[in-house]
């Protein structure tokens, strides 16, 4: 992401919650991400896009979804602002994955 925000190159992470499979269990398994959702009363999902948002302006996740309750949710995640602290325990789990 680094090189991306250096070279003025969007990254794009596809299916950044584990896809239609996994996308379910992210708050169960990153329980980082479940415990900050629960301090902003919103998903998990929309917790992980967030963070991701909050890495780089150069970063556009690419979520996916079928449902429009989960299109709502992920749009969502652009008006949600993460605290320094948050986005370090979020950090300090991707890294753990």
């Amino acid at each position: 992401m680094r090189l991306c925000s250096e070279l003025g190159i969007a990254f794009l992470p596809w299916s950044p919650l584990g896809g239609v499979a996994r996308a379910n269990d992210l708050g169960t398994t990153f329980i980082a991400f479940q415990r900050v959702a629960r301090q902003h009363d919103v998903s998990a999902q929309q917790v992980c896009l967030a963070w991701m948002l909050a890495k780089s302006p150069m970063v556009v996740p690419i979520p996916g979804a079928s449902r429009p309750q989960t299109i709502r949710d992920s749009a969502a995640a652009a008006d949600l602002v993460l605290t320094h602290e948050e986005i370090a325990d979020l950090d300090a789990a991707g890294a753990a994955a």
